[in-house]
């Protein structure tokens, strides 16, 4: 059920999130990028970079915690991941399956990514 209308007051979730999209298959620099890249996405979110690792159980409580945001928000919460995704121009497989499980989970669909044909490294 739909507990949040604002994606204002989940900045940590959302923090949590795109650090760790942004992160998937990047260096500390890129990742940084990339995670800008995202909030630009969501300008009125409070985000804030974390290089730390995260574990399977912390990503799924925040996203379990973002699966409770109305479906327009959580649409946009796919497309700061893609964008954190994309912002590098090179999307592996191993990140275009993250954004399809992230899609998954929030139940929305995924959006179109251009896979690289480079061999997964």
């Amino acid at each position: 059920s739909v507990q949040y209308y604002s994606l204002r007051q989940l900045g940590e979730p959302l923090s949590v999130l795109l650090s760790t999209v942004a992160a998937a298959g990047n260096k500390t620099d890129v990742a940084k990028r990339s995670f800008k890249a995202a909030g630009e996405h969501l300008p009125e979110v409070p985000l804030t970079h974390s290089s730390a690792a995260r574990s399977l159980d912390e990503l799924r409580r925040v996203l379990d915690v973002l699966a409770t945001v109305n479906a327009k928000h959580r649409g946009r919460i796919v497309d700061a991941c893609a964008a954190a995704i994309c912002s590098d121009d090179h999307v592996t497989w191993q990140e275009a399956e993250l954004l399809r499980g992230v899609s998954d989970l929030l139940d929305c669909p995924m959006p179109p990514l251009l896979v690289s044909d480079q061999a997964a490294e």
